[in-house]
């Protein structure tokens, strides 16, 4: 996570030094086009100006005719690159030379004198604000040039980060395949282990003649028996922490229904718990199913086990039968030590922290709240 997060840092730093380089290279774009006006119209104020002191120059030595025309070739010039009052200001001195019947040198010299005096003012303003604008336009680029360095800097980072991290995540992969390959191969040597003393305890059954024994040793094969069918769920799922509890509670009821008329329905929201918790409510339903069982062989025998969420993490396994229920002696608070059966459910549920209650409905109940985290 940390990884990631790091690598998406590096990411937006360098997108954004890359967006700061492209804004940065527009408004220097707008400033050179800026600084482009101000030389155009300081160029064509310097003709302006050039021309006019050529006049005050040579106005002595020129024929009337000659310095007509030389005025009229200054009224023909404009300037298009200055703001709007210094055009009007200048088209009002170049006004004066449109005159075709100027013949007064002096006042011709006078007003060329005013003429250049307007435009070396222009000149100079422009100057100053080219001057500026060419530091601010070398800073952009300095500031240009630092984003661009440091833009390949942290990209040259990600792409080395991201190659680590893509690497790390492949020997992650490696390692966690490895991981669940092992703890597969666990549960199937732990169900296999239950299995051989399922075994165990059947060939023992079967030299005993007291019923009651034969019955206990039934009780330990279905208790190892469920125990079993966890750890086969654990290796055969992709999930090797967790395990869907309704779907293993399905496949114990299999096991311990064979060759009986009992039949169990299953209906509720299922629910993914780690082994350590889903072993207790296991053990739970397997007791409850076979004391049901027991206590019912000369009938059949409907069992629903139903799985509700009260409340964020509180959830309710509920497992009803419809046959003869409990005797009132054996559910009261105080007479829990007179059914072993009983006793190790209350027991299995303190395990996981729940509760358990015992009563009777359309037959027996039992009912175990518990919590998922």
């Amino acid at each position: 996570m940390k990884n990631r997060l790091f690598l998406l840092t590096l990411l937006i730093s360098s997108v954004s030094f890359i967006i700061l380089s492209l804004l940065l290279v527009s408004k220097s774009n707008t400033i050179r086009d800026e600084i482009s006006f101000e030389v155009d119209g300081i160029s064509e104020l310097a003709t302006i100006s050039s021309k006019a002191n050529s006049i005050i120059d040579s106005a002595n030595l020129w024929s009337t005719s000659q310095l007509q025309e030389k005025t009229r070739s200054i009224s023909a010039l404009s300037v298009s690159n200055i703001d709007s009052e210094q055009k009007l200001e200048l088209a009002t001195l170049l006004s004066f030379f449109k005159n075709s019947s100027l013949q007064n040198k002096k006042a011709i010299t006078e007003k060329c004198s005013d003429l250049i005096t307007y435009c070396d003012q222009i000149i100079f303003q422009k100057r100053k604000v080219l001057g500026m604008k060419s530091a601010t336009l070398s800073s952009y680029w300095d500031y240009v040039n630092i984003l661009i360095v440091l833009a390949c800097l942290v990209s040259i980072t990600l792409v080395i980060t991201g190659f680590r991290f893509v690497k790390s995540q492949e020997n992650y992969k490696k390692a966690n395949s490895a991981k669940q390959l092992l703890l597969s191969e666990t549960n199937h040597r732990v169900k296999n282990n239950l299995q051989l003393i399922i075994s165990l305890f059947r060939i023992k059954s079967s030299n005993v003649q007291d019923p009651e024994v034969e019955g206990k040793f039934n009780e330990a094969i279905n208790m190892v028996h469920a125990i079993a069918k966890g750890h086969e769920t654990l290796y055969k799922s992709n999930d090797f922490k967790n395990l869907s509890l309704l779907d293993t509670l399905k496949d114990i009821s299999d096991g311990v229904m064979l060759h009986r008329t009992t039949k169990v329905s299953f209906n509720g929201k299922d629910l993914e718990l780690s082994m350590e918790k889903a072993l207790p409510i296991i053990l739970i339903f397997n007791e409850t199913v076979t004391n049901s069982i027991k206590h019912n062989e000369q009938q059949e025998l409907s069992i629903t086990v139903s799985l509700e969420n009260l409340h964020e993490f509180e959830w309710q396994l509920t497992i009803a039968d419809d046959g003869l229920g409990f005797p009132a002696e054996v559910i009261s608070a105080q007479n829990h030590q007179e059914s072993i059966g009983l006793d190790l459910i209350k027991s299995l549920a303190d395990q996981i922290g729940g509760k358990v209650q015992f009563y009777n409905q359309t037959g027996a109940v039992v009912k175990v709240i518990f919590q998922s985290n």
